[in-house]
């Protein structure tokens, strides 16, 4: 699901959801994210020792060394988004729904023959 907004995308279900939960429930969708926000961010996973950090400069300064937007979710990733895609052309989208409803009304008229 995608939802559009001047220039900022929100992609992603959970994402969506969340935006539309804070216009129809901003307390409750706080008092959620009070008890979970914080538990849900965390891992159980042990961190390696040999990590570098990044406090004060990058980690991957050296020039033999480029980390890029690499973690945890690498085998999950894609390389490209179809929500992604239709955000940046939400005219086709706006036009291939009216399309779709237009089709839809039409099929329910001929149906009932109201034609």
């Amino acid at each position: 699901m995608i939802a559009l907004t001047g220039k900022q995308y929100y992609v992603g279900a959970s994402t969506a959801a969340t935006v539309l939960a804070n216009k129809l429930a901003p307390a409750l969708l706080d008092r959620y994210l009070a008890r979970t926000g914080y538990a849900s961010q965390r891992t159980d996973a042990d961190e390696p020792g040999t990590r570098e950090t990044n406090l004060w400069h990058p980690a991957d300064q050296a020039p033999e060394r480029d980390y890029g937007a690499h973690g945890t979710f690498d085998e999950r990733s894609h390389s490209r988004s179809a929500q992604a895609a239709l955000a940046r052309h939400p005219g086709l989208v706006l036009a291939a729904a009216t399309g779709a409803v237009t089709m839809g009304v039409g099929a329910v008229i001929r149906r009932r023959g109201l034609r």
